[in-house]
């Protein structure tokens, strides 16, 4: 399989975090933890809770490689590939919450590595 652009296995580890911290806090949002937001709105979004495996798993699912792609087009600027996957797979109400959620996220982990 070759290898796909937007997978970052330091974003993924992130997202695998926050997951883990969205499953502890039982659905409620700490503060200041775009992940964690992020997270917690795609849940919302999609009307289940996304699948995101261990930290360590080598296996990527598809709601993985989703977000991941969401990071790297809010990352690009690009906001018709941001558009067309928020609308693919997210309720209305949500799209925009998810997409300010993941721009917030992609510039705190460039800031975290600049």
């Amino acid at each position: 399989m070759a290898p796909r652009p937007h997978l970052s296995i330091s974003d993924l580890t992130t997202i695998r975090f926050a997951a883990l911290t969205c499953r502890a806090s039982a659905r409620r949002v700490p503060s200041g933890d775009p992940a964690v937001a992020m997270l917690a709105t795609a849940l919302r979004g999609l009307g289940r809770p996304p699948c995101v495996y261990a930290p360590g798993t080598e296996a990527v699912s598809f709601d993985e490689h989703w977000m991941l792609a969401l990071l790297a087009a809010a990352r690009r600027g690009d906001r018709s590939s941001r558009t067309f996957l928020l609308r693919s797979r997210i309720r209305t109400a949500e799209r925009e919450m998810l997409d300010a959620s993941a721009r917030v996220l992609a510039a705190q982990l460039d800031a975290a590595v600049a």
